[in-house]
């Protein structure tokens, strides 16, 4: 690889003096992950170097907002933001991680008119003297807008991982990239072929992976990953927000028109919605509107006060020469000190929770994973799997052993692509209960099962299968 341009020299080692100067600058692990990180893949060393060109990128700093992201971009202070378990963990991961930021800091300018767009219809129809403003539409464009968005960015995390991928193994299968990656299953459809008699991996419905393994940002390819990108992480997120944007556009303008967002036509779960954020400018903690269909009936909207998601500020994508509208909202949506510092309380009370949960499903997970060499990558996802379920379903520590027995139980299989493992787990959480069940016993049990049964039971189980992920 060439030398980095003196630009970023400069940035990676500021980085190095004052992020990580405590663990040694850059004579650090983690500097040192990251330079091989980015020396390995050269294309990801491109996209820095253009992204700090364009001024996409002036900064990196070790820490995230949200606990359970790996990295985070910042349009605004033009910088990426690295959760420190990124830097001492998997290379590939490291990879995929910081090409999907700087994917973001490459296409932040196309984003923020995105944005704007969006601002100037929701300000128009809150200004409209009819009786209905429907917002749908506004919404709906948003939402497809942030689909491309995210679509971009994961698919240059997919190619820049496997670049990093085939530098140690050049003849790469999607069996090998399902393996070894903890993030690129996610575009990967695993099958039983009874014909075949043997496990297939091919491409999900509605992505076209190359001969090379690679893919390509087409329109297909970005309106092909959304049910398995998307909808899955980032849906109800984006959702929450421009449903929240558009209430306070209209209460700001006041008319006393009926609001009209199509829920269905979105794709979202108001329920989902309040979970994920949801929240009103000023003192109103609910919201009314209707379904197009019914404009009789009062639909409601509540601010979920307890939700780690709570904190909904409008995107920083746009910049300071916005409209008046735009600058209205963003004066609203400014919070003061004192709501910064109870946010920041309230983070590290919920960073608390979520890693005692993470302590509690890994410390009875991870030794009966170990037992049966489950893969450390395969075994931290299913952690990571459980602990999210577990933070969904509103879980305490104290009783959330179960969940991630079951996640362990429906993704073990997956994983391994081994189905004798699946009954050796049972075996092994059987014999935390009872210590005269064995694994030889589990193990006989399992050499009366015909090979051809468990390899069905093998496709069941990856059939449906979500998996495990983590926001970038």
């Amino acid at each position: 690889m060439p030398p980095f341009s003196e630009k970023l020299n400069t940035i990676l080692e500021t980085f190095a003096n004052t992020e990580l100067k405590d663990n040694g600058g850059k004579n650090s692990p983690e500097y040192k992950n990251l330079i091989a990180a980015i020396n390995a893949t050269p294309s990801l060393q491109n996209a820095l170097e253009e992204a700090v060109k364009n001024e996409g990128i002036e900064s990196f700093v070790v820490g995230v907002s949200d606990p359970t992201a790996i990295a985070e971009y910042s349009s605004e202070k033009r910088t990426v933001y690295l959760k420190s378990e990124a830097l001492t963990g998997s290379l590939g991961t490291l990879v995929s991680s910081i090409a999907h930021e700087t994917n973001h800091a490459l296409n932040k300018d196309i984003y923020a008119k995105d944005l704007k767009v969006f601002f100037d219809q929701a300000g128009d129809i809150a200004q409209s003297d009819k009786p209905i403003h429907d917002y749908t539409n506004a919404i709906k464009s948003m939402l497809e807008a942030k689909n491309k968005s995210e679509a971009k960015a994961e698919i240059a995390a997919w190619n820049a991982e496997l670049e990093y991928l085939k530098s140690k193994q050049p003849d790469l299968t999607l069996k090998d990239l399902f393996d070894q990656s903890s993030y690129m299953y996610k575009f990967i459809d695993v099958r039983y072929d009874e014909k075949l008699n043997e496990v297939v991996y091919e491409s999900k419905k509605g992505i076209n992976i190359n001969a090379d393994l690679s893919i390509d940002a087409s329109d297909e390819n970005i309106s092909g990953s959304r049910e398995y990108y998307f909808d899955v992480f980032y849906k109800n997120q984006e959702g929450a927000k421009r449903v929240g944007d558009v209430f306070d556009f209209d209460a700001i303008y006041d008319r006393g028109a009926k609001i009209v967002i199509d829920m269905g036509e979105l794709k979202l779960d108001p329920a989902e919605l309040e979970k994920n954020g949801f929240k009103l400018d000023g003192k109103a903690t609910s919201a009314t509107y209707y379904d197009p269909n019914d404009l009789n009936k009062k639909l409601y909207l509540n601010q979920n006060n307890n939700d780690k998601n709570t904190n909904k500020t409008i995107d920083e994508d746009i910049d300071n020469n916005k409209d008046d509208i735009t600058k209205i909202i963003k004066e609203y949506q400014n919070s003061t000190k004192e709501e910064s510092r109870q946010r920041e309380e309230k983070s590290n009370h919920e960073y608390s929770e979520i890693k005692a949960l993470h302590d509690k499903i890994g410390g009875y997970l991870y030794p009966s994973l170990e037992k049966l060499n489950v893969h450390q990558n395969h075994a931290d996802s299913m952690v990571t799997t459980a602990v999210k379920q577990a933070v969904d379903k509103k879980i305490t520590a104290d009783d959330v052993i179960h969940v991630g027995v079951d996640q362990a139980k429906n993704l073990i299989g997956v994983f391994t692509k081994d189905s004798s493992k699946m009954a050796s787990f049972d075996a092994i959480e059987a014999s935390k209960n009872d210590p005269e069940q064995t694994l030889n016993s589990a193990q006989q049990q399992l050499e009366q099962q015909p090979e051809q049964e468990l390899q069905r039971q093998l496709a069941l189980q990856t059939k449906d299968r979500s998996g495990p992920s983590m926001e970038m």
